[in-house]
């Protein structure tokens, strides 16, 4: 909040929609009401995270929407206004993105996020090979136009943020700085990665129904190499385990994976029981 009084454009809105138990926000709030205009919602039963957002988006009345994560901040006072200024001067593009600098839970610096040439012409090209890795980095680097009318999809934890990339850019082009303009803490973001990277039924489950979303006609070669991978880390080896995960949708794409899983898994181990030798 502090970040936000800080910043040099004026001409917003902040929304807040609480999804926690207690009211501490509400001091919060009384504290910085008199800087600027605040509309909070405290969600009566808890939505979790993307429905949270989302929640947020709907009550929106501005031309653009500007995410910004509770434990993220403007890593400058002219923040808000070079995202703006950016969409401004691209009229073509609908979306911009920033580069992040990266802090701990004490504010401390650890490192920093750019999106590189060769990526940014991956995703402009197609914007669904952020399926492969999200190289764009966290929900918090983005703003984009608020007539896209798009969502996060509340069945996701673990991978929505691609996915909402991926359905972001979907027939709209970006804008991209390579300026941090967003402070992340990747204390909080590292806390949802060691929960969701080594869950099979979060990831495999995810997985699955974003791959069914890009409504791919055929699977392309590095697709088939990052389920393989998939697969081997969760030893996956049938239709019947992915199905225990909770997807009920088409596998016949996947299915002559399986047999390469079976046949390298054993490998696996071996590269897999090397790695923590040394």
């Amino acid at each position: 909040m502090k970040s936000i009084k800080q910043q040099s454009f004026k001409d917003f809105e902040v929304i807040i929609t609480d999804d926690s138990k207690i009211n501490d926000l509400t001091n919060v709030i009384q504290d910085f009401k008199n800087n600027f205009e605040i509309k909070y919602i405290k969600n009566i039963t808890a939505k979790g995270s993307p429905e949270n957002w989302n929640e947020a988006i709907k009550n929106a009345q501005g031309r653009y929407i500007k995410i910004l994560h509770h434990d993220d901040y403007f890593k400058e006072t002219d923040s808000l206004e070079q995202f703006v200024r950016l969409l401004e001067e691209n009229p073509s593009a609908k979306v911009v993105f920033c580069s992040s600098y990266h802090v701990d839970n004490e504010g401390h610096y650890v490192s920093s996020h750019t999106l590189t040439q060769s990526n940014m012409r991956m995703v402009q090209q197609d914007a669904k090979k952020l399926y492969l890795g999200n190289v764009i980095g966290a929900p918090s680097v983005m703003m984009y136009h608020k007539d896209l009318n798009r969502y996060f999809d509340k069945r996701m934890k673990w991978l929505v943020d691609i996915d909402f990339y991926i359905q972001l850019l979907k027939d709209n082009s970006f804008v991209y700085t390579n300026k941090e303009l967003i402070a992340i803490n990747i204390g909080e973001e590292q806390r949802v990665t060691k929960e969701c990277e080594n869950n099979a039924k979060i990831s495999i489950y995810e997985h699955m129904i974003l791959f069914e979303k890009l409504q791919l006609s055929v699977l392309p070669l590095s697709y088939k190499l990052y389920f393989i991978k998939l697969f081997l880390k969760f030893k996956v080896f049938n239709k019947e385990q992915i199905r225990s995960y909770g997807y009920s949708g088409n596998l016949e794409y996947i299915s002559s994976i399986f047999k390469y899983v079976k046949l390298l898994y054993p490998l696996y181990l071996v590269l897999k029981n090397k790695k923590k030798v040394y």
